[in-house]
């Protein structure tokens, strides 16, 4: 199957892969099919923590995603429960996502927190949760996020 997108040109993807997010994306509701694009890594040995979702509906939707957990492991167990709350039934190989808003000055780059996004990629089922509170901000800035985790190490 291919897709035209605004970021990537044409792309041919296998529908097994495409995402389906019931209820769409806050603010996005009307998409509800989406595929994950990752990026190769400079490191063979590692993920690229950053890829993007893709509305297969529409060609100008395109999210950066960040695998958060990568840099911070801690961040999947506070927001799991947030998940369960929220009915999204984490049964299968389920990922955890934060969007990112990228900056010309890529220091400015923030990653929402508050409402990551969920993947369980064996039933090819999305959510975006939000999770309650003012632990998570909706704006927290990535690299802060990296070099916090970092030192944590």
């Amino acid at each position: 199957m291919t897709i035209p997108t605004q970021n990537f040109g044409e792309i041919t993807i296998n529908p097994a892969d495409i995402i389906n997010f019931d209820e769409g994306l806050p603010g996005f509701n009307t998409n509800t099919r989406f595929i994950i694009l990752f990026q190769e890594s400079d490191d063979g040995d590692q993920p690229n923590p950053v890829s993007f979702l893709q509305s297969v509906d529409s060609a100008d939707l395109c999210f950066v995603l960040v695998d958060m957990v990568s840099f911070n492991p801690e961040y999947a167990p506070m927001v799991l429960p947030f998940a369960e709350k929220e009915n999204f039934d984490i049964t299968g190989a389920t990922a955890i996502y934060n969007i990112a808003t990228v900056y010309e000055d890529m220091a400015q780059t923030t990653v929402n927190l508050k409402g990551p996004v969920l993947v369980d990629f064996d039933r090819k089922k999305g959510k975006q949760i939000i999770c309650a509170g003012d632990e998570f901000p909706l704006r927290a800035k990535l690299f802060a996020q990296v070099e916090e985790s970092a030192g944590d190490a």
